[in-house]
């Protein structure tokens, strides 16, 4: 076990690191309370959001809160927001500078992070992909819920790390390189690619823990099983990025 800023390094991998007892047990608390108390929706209760396919089950979120002022953004608030996602966002700044090999280094590879609330209740997940859009350099995810059972399901899959250098087949069957793997109707190309890959790595969402991912490592989180009855898998999460390309244009 390493000790990180926050908590204990208890397993990385190639273009991944978990850390456990990330936060206090108050922290966490506070933040399961936070999720509870946020003003959540339906994810497609006003348009499709293509980062989910239409099988992914009826997950909701909350409001999305920046890690830093960002000129472009001028309608989501900044931290800090006086609520218990700040707990987060605080111990995300801090720990942000040490896993530069994953993410970057903010200022030159990304500009901000977001964090929101995500409740996935039984039935709900998120299909094979990877995180392509807004110029994204990594992703987070911190586990809020109180308590878990693996029969629960809701684990965080992750490909090798060789999907993160696959490219898109000309074909016009694929998606534009912009967009999300995984996203729409066609799903050819992570068939072929998780074939090719067929071994990777499983996390379980247990309570208190963060894990961070670089971009383009083609990822899924499987469905809540049935098992978890009234039991939701809640998180924080988010995307360091830099969506209107200020930084790649300063460079």
């Amino acid at each position: 076990m390493v000790k990180s800023l926050a908590g204990t390094v208890s397993h990385s991998g190639p273009g991944f690191v978990v850390i456990d007892n990330f936060l206090t047990s108050e922290e966490h608390q506070l933040v399961w309370n936070y999720i509870q108390q946020e003003a959540l929706e339906f994810v497609h209760q006003k348009k499709w959001v293509k980062a989910f396919r239409l099988t992914d089950g009826e997950l909701l979120w909350g409001p999305p809160y920046l890690s830093d002022p960002y000129a472009p953004d001028t309608k989501n608030q900044v931290y800090p927001t006086h609520s218990g996602i700040d707990l987060v966002i605080k111990k995300v700044k801090e720990l942000a500078p040490g896993w530069e090999n994953l993410i970057g280094k903010q200022g030159e590879d990304w500009a901000y992070f977001f964090a929101r609330a995500y409740i996935y209740p039984s039935g709900a997940g998120l299909s094979w992909h990877r995180d392509n859009e807004n110029s994204a350099r990594g992703a987070y995810v911190y586990y809020a819920h109180p308590d878990w059972d693996p029969q629960w399901g809701g684990e965080f899959l992750i490909a090798p790390y060789e999907t993160k250098d696959l490219k898109y087949p000309t074909s016009t069957l694929y998606h534009s390189e912009s967009k999300y793997l995984g996203s729409h109707l066609e799903s050819a190309f992570e068939k072929e690619a998780l074939l090719e890959h067929s071994v990777g790595t499983y996390i379980l969402p247990k309570p208190n823990r963060l894990v961070i991912i670089s971009s383009g490592i083609i990822h899924c989180i499987k469905k809540v099983e049935n098992a978890a009855g009234n039991k939701v898998r809640a998180t924080i999460q988010g995307f360091f990025q830099d969506p209107t390309g200020l930084l790649r244009a300063k460079k």
